[in-house]
């Protein structure tokens, strides 16, 4: 089976990729199309959930209530912090239920100095489809924490990663690093990314997103092994030029990241 048939039929299986639509699937640059799209949704909830587990460690870091309270009116407006049932576990709740919800588990540290965390998904959707997202962050400097042991799958993907993430002034973040994602279902897909550029995170006129950065992802065909290159080249928050085989074309996506 062409790689290009291959593709099109796990996005015929599955309704992820909505931002993908049938009518553009003879364009040149569409099997490499389908790869980011798999890959950037991804990145979209790790991304979303190292940054308020970011911002929640300048909260659990504060030594008094009045500090907490004004980190808390400065970062979780739209949030709940709520202490957990088990020791050292706390949750947080977005406001929409269809929003973020996720739970944090700090051993008793925050992660100004080296220590490990783990963070996992309690999003009503995540529980009700059984999806998992849970993974380890370890602080690497001040400003740099990696991502490390996971527990992660949904009704299409078993996830595994190898990130780090740089904390810059304001809203400026860096991602940089590596990952597999292996479909679930037959036929195997195995989509194996590295962040070539490290992707840059910016907010513009109040809103958080994608600003540039390369990704190299690797299609395989497991079955049949066939593998597949895809560059994406991120160039700004709605833009990224996919280059699949010898075609390059820009596409519209969805960069914005929800916090």
């Amino acid at each position: 089976m062409k790689m290009k048939q291959f593709l099109l039929s796990l996005t015929l299986l599955s309704m992820t990729c909505s931002c993908v639509y049938y009518d553009e699937s003879r364009r040149r640059t569409h099997p490499g199309r389908v790869a980011f799209d798999y890959t950037y949704n991804v990145l979209e909830k790790y991304a979303t959930m190292l940054e308020y587990a970011y911002r929640f460690n300048e909260y659990y870091s504060q030594t008094d209530l009045a500090k907490r309270d004004s980190v808390d009116k400065l970062y979780f407006n739209n949030v709940k912090i709520l202490r957990g049932e088990e020791e050292n576990t706390w949750t947080l709740r977005h406001l929409s239920e269809d929003k973020m919800h996720m739970s944090v588990r700090t051993n008793g540290h925050n992660l100004n100095a080296p220590g490990t965390w783990t963070v996992r998904d309690l999003s009503s959707s995540s529980v009700k489809q059984r999806i998992i997202y849970e993974f380890e962050i370890k602080n690497e400097d001040r400003n740099t924490w990696s991502v490390a042991r996971h527990n992660n799958r949904d009704w299409e993907f078993e996830y595994s990663c190898s990130w780090k993430i740089h904390f810059g002034k304001g809203a400026s973040r860096k991602i940089e690093g590596e990952g597999t994602l292996l479909s679930i279902q037959s036929p195997k897909l195995q989509l194996d990314y590295t962040i070539e550029v490290p992707l840059r995170i910016e907010k513009i006129r109040g809103e958080a997103g994608f600003m540039d950065g390369i990704i190299k992802i690797l299609a395989t065909d497991v079955r049949e092994k066939r593998t597949e290159e895809t560059k994406a080249c991120i160039t700004s928050h709605d833009n990224v030029e996919i280059r699949y085989l010898n075609s390059r074309e820009h596409w519209i996506y969805n960069g914005r990241l929800r916090f």
